[in-house]
């Protein structure tokens, strides 16, 4: 039975595949992959068909060796020089011109009785065949090595320019990041013995303002407490006076009224101890309060204070990054809210303190009146 490479039908057609040859290279290529070939060619392939193995996306291997028809009468010249241009060698079929081939005409040319090889061949004692091979492979291992040297001169080349393009670009980033890392660190210095002398008199500014708060409130306190003094020496005097008069009118009503003013006395000394107690009470429970409150409202403020320097610590790290400039505007403006605030708060303190102060005050003077 004749055997065939190809899948035949029932009536003995040949079966077409409708594949590509791209497809079965993938195919091939996997053969590679499981160790079951060392190297994978193709054969019969022109250029246009080699370049779309070359050019395909995922190219794992490319051909190792083209196998074409070369001998005199088809040399395939051009072929030749461009699988060997890229790496791919290439073997000679029907070197000798193929002439027991099975569609040859009688009056085609025979290579083996070619009159020029046969005067070659006599020439140097070789058959016709003998001579056509020689020639044959002579010819491809010449275009190989010729191949072969001149992409090995082109990549030393190519090396040697990349190599020295590589000193160069990296000699300009290093002078380039000298500069640039220089530039940072001068800027960094002036920025932060700026930020330095500017705390300095902000930090300054803070002590004088509280000198100056704290010495105007015991100025303040020696008024008031003189103040005090002057109208207690007043209102004692006028109640020694309305004693006076009072002592007079009582020894005139004594008879009359010594009964009821012993009632009322005891009534009113009652009443008196009752006052004075709540008062006493009152007054202690404002000042907690008072105190309490002047605390919370401390701890508030401290705690408000440390949250805006935080903040702003944080945005000052945060826009030092981006850019000196803003960095400088947001320390003006954190400064600015620092001081408005401290002033907020040294005024409020103030104002709770005069008001605590004044109701202390006033609730003493009923008291002693009373």
């Amino acid at each position: 039975m004749e055997t065939t490479r190809f899948t035949l039908d029932d009536e003995g057609k040949v079966i077409p595949d409708n594949s590509t040859f791209l497809e079965t290279w993938e195919e091939m290529e996997k053969l590679v992959d499981a160790g079951l070939v060392k190297a994978i060619g193709i054969s019969n392939f022109d250029r246009e068909q080699i370049e779309a193995i070359l050019n395909k996306p995922g190219l794992k291997y490319k051909p190792a060796n083209n196998q074409i028809e070369v001998h005199p009468y088809l040399t395939q010249e051009k072929l030749i020089n461009f699988c060997h241009s890229k790496g791919i060698t290439v073997t000679a079929y029907s070197p000798l011109g193929s002439p027991e081939r099975p569609w040859a005409k009688p009056d085609d040319p025979s290579l083996l009785e070619d009159p020029k090889i046969l005067a070659i061949a006599k020439k140097y004692n070789k058959t016709a065949a003998q001579q056509v091979q020689a020639k044959t492979e002579s010819k491809l291992e010449e275009d190989w090595v010729k191949t072969e040297s001149n992409v090995e001169e082109d990549w030393v080349k190519t090396e040697s320019k990349l190599e020295k393009d590589w000193v160069k670009t990296e000699s300009k980033l290093e002078k380039d990041w000298v500069k640039t890392e220089s530039k940072l660190e001068e800027d960094w210095v002036k920025t932060e013995s700026k930020l330095e002398e500017d705390w300095v008199k902000t930090e300054s500014n803070v002590e004088e303002d509280w000198v100056k708060t704290e010495s105007k409130l015991e100025e303040d306190w020696v008024k008031t407490e003189s103040n005090v003094e002057e109208d207690w020496v007043e209102t004692e005097s006028k109640l020694e006076e309305d004693w006076v008069k009072t002592e007079s009118k009582l020894e005139e009503d004594s008879v009359k009224t010594e009964s009821k003013l012993e009632e009322d006395w005891v009534k009113t000394e009652s009443k008196l101890e009752e006052d004075w107690v709540r008062t006493e009470s009152n007054v202690e429970e404002d000042w907690v309060k008072t105190e309490s409150k002047l605390e919370e409202d401390w701890v508030k403020t401290e705690s408000k204070l440390e949250e805006d320097w935080v903040k702003t610590e944080s945005k000052l790290e945060a826009d030092w990054v981006k850019t000196e400039s803003k960095q400088k505007e947001d320390w003006v403006k954190t400064e600015s809210k620092l001081e408005a605030d401290w002033v907020k708060t040294e005024s409020k303190l103030e104002e709770d303190w005069v008001k605590t102060e004044s109701k202390l005050e006033e609730d003493w003077v009923k008291t002693e009146s009373k």
